[in-house]
C-alpha cells in the first residue's frame, strides 16, 4: 500500500479529487441561517437606507431637478447647506437683483435635497 500524498491516499484520491474545488464554508448560507441575522430586517438602520431610496425613486425628477438648481453634482450635507447661503444671498428680495419668485424656487428646492441628503 502506498503512503498517502495530501488528504487521500493514492487508491481513493481519484474518487474525490471534486471535492477540492468545493467550497466547504458557505457565507451565504451562514448568513442567512444565523438567527441574528434574520431581525436585520428589523433594524432602525435598514429602515433608514430603505426610507431614502423610496424617497429619491417617488421624487427622483424633482431631486434632479433641484440639484441641477443648485449646480451640485456629489451632495452632502454640509455642500447643501453652504450651497443654500450662497444662493439665499443671491436671491433674497431683499437684495439688488433678488426676487420672491426664486427664492421660493430656492426653499422648495432646498426642501427636497434636505429630506435626501441632510441628516436628522
Amino acid at each position: 500500500m502506498e503512503p498517502a500524498h495530501g488528504d487521500y491516499c493514492p487508491g481513493h484520491s481519484h474518487e474525490c479529487a471534486v471535492h477540492h474545488c468545493m467550497i466547504t464554508f458557505d457565507p451565504l448560507l451562514d448568513f442567512c441561517t444565523d438567527p441574528a441575522n434574520i431581525t436585520f430586517g428589523e433594524s432602525a438602520l435598514l429602515k433608514k437606507i430603505m426610507a431614502g431610496v423610496m424617497i429619491y425613486c417617488r421624487r427622483r425628477k424633482d431631486v434632479d431637478e433641484a440639484l441641477l438648481f443648485f449646480d451640485i453634482h456629489a451632495p452632502s450635507g454640509k455642500r447643501i447647506q453652504a450651497r443654500y447661503r450662497e444662493l439665499a444671498c443671491k436671491y433674497h428680495p431683499d437684495r439688488n437683483g433678488g426676487s420672491e419668485e426664486m427664492m421660493k424656487k430656492l426653499n422648495s428646492a432646498y426642501m427636497i435635497l434636505k429630506e435626501m441628503y441632510v441628516a436628522p
